[in-house]
Protein backbone atom coordinates (compact mmCIF):
# COMPACT_ATOMS: atom_id res chain seq x y z
CA UNK A 1 0.00 0.00 0.00
CA UNK A 2 3.26 2.56 1.31
CA UNK A 3 4.85 1.85 -2.35
CA UNK A 4 1.44 2.50 -5.24
CA UNK A 5 3.89 2.13 -8.03
CA UNK A 6 5.54 -1.32 -7.52
CA UNK A 7 4.76 -3.93 -8.57
CA UNK A 8 4.43 -7.12 -6.91
CA UNK A 9 3.25 -10.52 -8.60
CA UNK A 10 2.31 -12.93 -6.00
CA UNK A 11 3.07 -16.71 -6.79
CA UNK A 12 0.66 -19.78 -6.70
CA UNK A 13 -2.42 -16.94 -7.09
CA UNK A 14 -0.77 -14.98 -3.34
CA UNK A 15 -0.29 -18.39 -1.87
CA UNK A 16 -3.99 -18.04 -1.67
CA UNK A 17 -5.00 -20.62 -4.04
CA UNK A 18 -7.68 -22.18 -1.76
CA UNK A 19 -10.11 -19.45 -2.07
CA UNK A 20 -10.27 -17.01 -4.62
CA UNK A 21 -12.31 -15.15 -2.83
CA UNK A 22 -9.61 -14.31 -0.61
CA UNK A 23 -7.52 -13.38 -3.52
CA UNK A 24 -10.11 -10.68 -5.41
CA UNK A 25 -9.98 -9.19 -1.72
CA UNK A 26 -6.26 -8.32 -2.25
CA UNK A 27 -6.80 -7.55 -5.61
CA UNK A 28 -9.16 -4.85 -4.67
CA UNK A 29 -7.44 -4.25 -1.94
CA UNK A 30 -4.28 -3.47 -3.98
CA UNK A 31 -4.03 -2.23 -7.75
CA UNK A 32 -0.66 -2.59 -7.71
CA UNK A 33 -0.51 -6.43 -6.95
CA UNK A 34 -1.34 -9.36 -9.41
CA UNK A 35 -0.75 -12.96 -9.53
CA UNK A 36 0.08 -15.69 -11.37
CA UNK A 37 -0.84 -19.81 -11.29
CA UNK A 38 1.74 -21.34 -10.94
CA UNK A 39 1.11 -24.71 -8.57
CA UNK A 40 -2.63 -23.61 -7.98
CA UNK A 41 -4.52 -25.32 -10.74
CA UNK A 42 -5.73 -28.07 -8.42
CA UNK A 43 -6.63 -25.86 -5.55
CA UNK A 44 -8.55 -24.08 -8.52
CA UNK A 45 -10.14 -27.35 -9.48
CA UNK A 46 -11.56 -27.63 -6.49
CA UNK A 47 -13.66 -24.84 -6.69
CA UNK A 48 -17.14 -24.23 -7.85
CA UNK A 49 -16.37 -23.85 -11.70
CA UNK A 50 -18.78 -20.85 -11.97
CA UNK A 51 -16.84 -18.92 -9.23
CA UNK A 52 -13.71 -19.53 -10.72
CA UNK A 53 -14.31 -18.93 -14.13
CA UNK A 54 -15.64 -15.38 -13.33
CA UNK A 55 -12.89 -14.90 -10.87
CA UNK A 56 -10.47 -15.14 -13.98
CA UNK A 57 -12.97 -13.15 -16.09
CA UNK A 58 -13.40 -10.03 -13.60
CA UNK A 59 -9.57 -10.04 -12.69
CA UNK A 60 -8.12 -11.17 -16.65
CA UNK A 61 -6.04 -8.27 -16.38
CA UNK A 62 -4.18 -9.40 -13.30
CA UNK A 63 -3.73 -12.80 -13.41
CA UNK A 64 -0.67 -14.77 -15.58
CA UNK A 65 -0.05 -18.56 -16.41
CA UNK A 66 2.67 -19.78 -14.92
CA UNK A 67 3.49 -23.98 -14.35
CA UNK A 68 6.34 -23.88 -11.80
CA UNK A 69 8.79 -25.93 -13.79
CA UNK A 70 11.83 -24.81 -15.66
CA UNK A 71 13.67 -26.56 -18.60
CA UNK A 72 13.01 -29.59 -20.47
CA UNK A 73 11.33 -28.08 -23.45
CA UNK A 74 14.50 -27.50 -25.16
CA UNK A 75 16.82 -30.22 -25.92
CA UNK A 76 20.05 -29.27 -23.27
CA UNK A 77 22.22 -31.40 -22.13
CA UNK A 78 21.34 -29.85 -18.61
CA UNK A 79 17.73 -29.65 -17.48
CA UNK A 80 17.30 -27.38 -14.19
CA UNK A 81 15.29 -29.03 -12.06
CA UNK A 82 16.00 -29.47 -8.17
CA UNK A 83 16.61 -32.93 -8.61
CA UNK A 84 19.04 -32.55 -11.01
CA UNK A 85 20.98 -29.28 -11.11
CA UNK A 86 24.55 -30.25 -12.67
CA UNK A 87 23.62 -33.87 -13.50
CA UNK A 88 24.15 -35.17 -17.20
CA UNK A 89 20.12 -36.27 -18.42
CA UNK A 90 20.19 -39.23 -21.06
CA UNK A 91 18.14 -38.22 -24.09
CA UNK A 92 15.65 -40.74 -22.66
CA UNK A 93 15.29 -38.74 -19.44
CA UNK A 94 15.19 -35.56 -21.06
CA UNK A 95 12.68 -36.94 -23.99
CA UNK A 96 10.78 -38.23 -20.66
CA UNK A 97 10.63 -35.28 -19.36
CA UNK A 98 9.50 -33.34 -22.35
CA UNK A 99 6.71 -35.18 -22.60
CA UNK A 100 5.44 -35.10 -19.37
CA UNK A 101 5.71 -31.52 -19.03
CA UNK A 102 3.69 -30.86 -22.63
CA UNK A 103 1.04 -32.83 -21.22
CA UNK A 104 1.06 -31.18 -17.74
CA UNK A 105 0.90 -28.18 -19.95
CA UNK A 106 -2.01 -29.40 -22.58
CA UNK A 107 -3.85 -30.40 -19.54
CA UNK A 108 -3.64 -26.64 -18.21
CA UNK A 109 -4.71 -25.21 -21.47
CA UNK A 110 -7.94 -27.48 -21.59
CA UNK A 111 -8.80 -26.44 -17.96
CA UNK A 112 -8.42 -23.03 -18.50
CA UNK A 113 -9.60 -23.16 -22.36
CA UNK A 114 -12.41 -25.74 -22.87
CA UNK A 115 -14.84 -27.04 -21.49
CA UNK A 116 -14.04 -30.46 -21.69
CA UNK A 117 -14.37 -32.77 -18.79
CA UNK A 118 -10.54 -33.05 -16.90
CA UNK A 119 -9.39 -36.04 -15.45
CA UNK A 120 -8.47 -35.04 -11.59
CA UNK A 121 -8.11 -37.81 -9.03
CA UNK A 122 -10.17 -40.16 -10.21
CA UNK A 123 -13.61 -38.10 -11.44
CA UNK A 124 -13.69 -35.67 -13.89
CA UNK A 125 -13.97 -31.80 -13.81
CA UNK A 126 -15.41 -29.36 -16.87
CA UNK A 127 -13.09 -26.54 -17.73
CA UNK A 128 -13.65 -22.96 -17.51
CA UNK A 129 -13.86 -22.38 -21.03
CA UNK A 130 -12.57 -19.11 -20.98
CA UNK A 131 -13.16 -16.37 -23.95
CA UNK A 132 -10.07 -16.20 -26.22
CA UNK A 133 -9.59 -12.42 -25.21
CA UNK A 134 -8.94 -13.66 -21.76
CA UNK A 135 -6.76 -16.55 -22.71
CA UNK A 136 -4.60 -14.09 -24.79
CA UNK A 137 -4.25 -11.98 -21.65
CA UNK A 138 -3.20 -14.69 -19.21
CA UNK A 139 -0.78 -16.41 -21.35
CA UNK A 140 0.68 -13.47 -22.71
CA UNK A 141 0.09 -9.78 -22.75
CA UNK A 142 -0.19 -10.14 -18.69
CA UNK A 143 3.25 -11.15 -18.37
CA UNK A 144 4.56 -8.29 -20.64
CA UNK A 145 2.56 -5.44 -18.96
CA UNK A 146 3.77 -7.20 -15.55
CA UNK A 147 7.17 -7.66 -15.94
CA UNK A 148 9.50 -5.52 -17.08
CA UNK A 149 11.74 -6.27 -20.16
CA UNK A 150 9.55 -9.88 -20.86
CA UNK A 151 8.39 -8.52 -24.72
CA UNK A 152 11.69 -7.81 -25.70
CA UNK A 153 12.47 -11.65 -24.37
CA UNK A 154 9.94 -13.17 -25.96
CA UNK A 155 8.60 -10.79 -28.75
Amino acid sequence: AKHKNLHVIGCHLGSMAFDTDLVAERLDRFPNFAVETSSAISELMDQAREKVRDFFIRYQDRIMYASDISGGTIATDYLIDMSKIGVHWTAEELEKEKTNLLRKYQRDFDYYATGREIPRNGYTIRGLELPPEVLKKIFYSNAVNWVPGIERDFH
